[in-house]
């Protein structure tokens, strides 16, 4: 059975939620050691955030790669769909890492000035 392009447009919105707060995390935790001096203690959380902003972008490139090529008719809908599964599932599972890693960010910067901080 083809997946429909109903399933594909499903796809393509689960995948965006999570991409979009994976990002806005991102964005936080880097706002919040800039702000604080870049602390050596926050290294550990720049290269976790790092690595999984790397494997996302990756991930988001192979996706408009092969939904582009669906789009031109050379790839099957089926291919494209269980590759857009895979990676709403990796990006969930990055997700969970980088918002786990809010402890770790907090840590790294309880020596820093206080400040409000909007990890999450």
């Amino acid at each position: 059975m083809r997946p429909s392009s109903e399933r594909l447009e499903e796809l393509r919105l689960a995948l965006q939620a999570p991409s979009e707060r994976l990002r806005k995390i991102a964005r936080a935790y880097a706002a919040e050691i800039e702000a604080a001096g870049q602390p050596v203690a926050a290294g550990p959380s720049i290269d976790l955030a790092e690595a999984i902003m790397i494997r996302h972008r990756d991930r988001m490139m192979r996706i408009l790669a092969i939904d582009g090529r669906l789009r031109e008719g050379m790839a099957d809908p089926g291919t494209v769909a269980a590759e857009m599964e895979e990676a709403v599932l990796a990006t969930e599972a990055d997700l969970r890492l980088m918002e786990g890693a809010a402890p770790h960010v907090e840590a790294a910067m309880a020596g820093a000035p206080e400040r409000v901080r909007v990890l999450n």
